[in-house]
């Protein structure tokens, strides 16, 4: 019995003191960049009911912003995209 009552008596104060820890605040960066590629489509299927292509781009990224973070970052993306009924 006092056994168990310790370790109650235990946790709570680990709880309580849990309550104290500052939580980390995310803030909102904004970034501006260009990117000057080449994007490679391959239409699959295309129709007025149903479309689908794939497509291969890669390029550059240059930052706009003055802490060049993503300045000369090169990129290559791999996507497939599927349309329906026009949308």
């Amino acid at each position: 019995m006092f056994y168990r009552r310790n370790w109650i008596a235990v946790t709570v104060v680990i709880f309580g003191l849990a309550m104290f820890i500052p939580a980390a605040q995310a803030q909102r960066q904004e970034f501006e960049n260009i990117w000057c590629g080449a994007t490679i489509y391959n239409v699959m299927q295309f129709s007025k009911e149903i479309s689908a292509m794939s497509g291969d781009a890669k390029g550059i990224l240059r930052s706009a912003h003055e802490s060049k973070l993503f300045d000369n970052w090169t990129t290559h993306s791999i996507f497939v995209l599927k349309g329906q009924d026009g949308k």
